[in-house]
């Protein structure tokens, strides 16, 4: 993750309120500064100001939230022309969504309001250890459970080889682009780009996983995500699926 940083540089996330420019900031900034002087010594001249100050920060914001919006339709309609699907129906569901207030609270079991960080996340993994959590249905004297028993002390297991090089590379390319990184926070972009020094340290790692027959214990960790379904309370965890 170092070596990417130093070679392509950390993006930062962008500002949602993308309109929102150095112009609108400085506006924004000499109203404030009116404000405190008006609250410090109240005089009809300082409140005046204020008021002329905040009427001009006001119009430079509709002007450049215009401008913004005149924009994302003129992007919506230029990536639609040229076939960039993904990139169009993310503008279109920025503009539909709006504002979205994110909801740091959650019920309990009973019902109850929790507050209190510790307990929301025990609330929620609870509720995903329950969700994939699908009882044993399955018989013990089933007879095709038997014969497949049988079948297996009876044949020999075939020893595989392990995967060459070529076949990491191949896997490494089969996976789609824009996925959501693990908890190493490596988007796999930078695995199709890494060339062939990284791809003889996935081979060898991958060889060596394959010949001790044993997983990394970071492979048995992963990141749950809550997407709300857009109906009933938010703040019951059964409103919410997993990704």
């Amino acid at each position: 993750m170092e070596a990417a940083e130093q070679t392509i540089e950390y993006q930062p996330k962008p500002d949602k309120r993308r309109w929102f420019d150095d112009e609108c900031h400085k506006a924004f900034e000499e109203k404030n500064a009116a404000y405190k002087k008006w609250i410090n010594r109240p005089a009809r001249a300082k409140r005046m100001e204020y008021k002329r100050l905040g009427k001009i920060a006001h119009k430079i914001c509709k002007i450049r939230k215009r401008k913004h919006m005149f924009n994302i339709i003129r992007d919506i309609e230029g990536n639609n022309k040229d076939k960039q699907i993904r990139n169009a129906y993310k503008e279109i569901v920025s503009l539909k969504a709006g504002f979205q207030p994110h909801a740091d609270l959650c019920r309990g079991t009973n019902n109850e309001i929790l507050s209190k960080e510790e307990k929301i996340k025990t609330r929620w993994k609870t509720y995903f250890q329950d969700l994939l959590t699908s009882p044993t249905t399955a018989d013990q004297s089933n007879p095709l459970e038997a014969t497949y028993t049988n079948q297996a002390d009876t044949e020999e297991e075939l020893e595989e080889e392990p995967p060459d090089i070529l076949d990491i590379e191949i896997a490494v390319q089969s996976v789609n682009n824009n996925k959501s990184p693990d908890i190493d926070n490596i988007p796999v972009e930078l695995y199709k780009k890494g060339g062939g020094l990284l791809l003889n340290k996935i081979h060898s790692f991958i060889k060596g996983i394959w010949m001790e027959e044993k997983m990394p214990t970071d492979w048995t960790k992963n990141i749950t995500v809550p997407i709300y379904k857009n109906r009933g309370d938010k703040l019951q965890c059964q409103n919410y699926r997993r990704i």
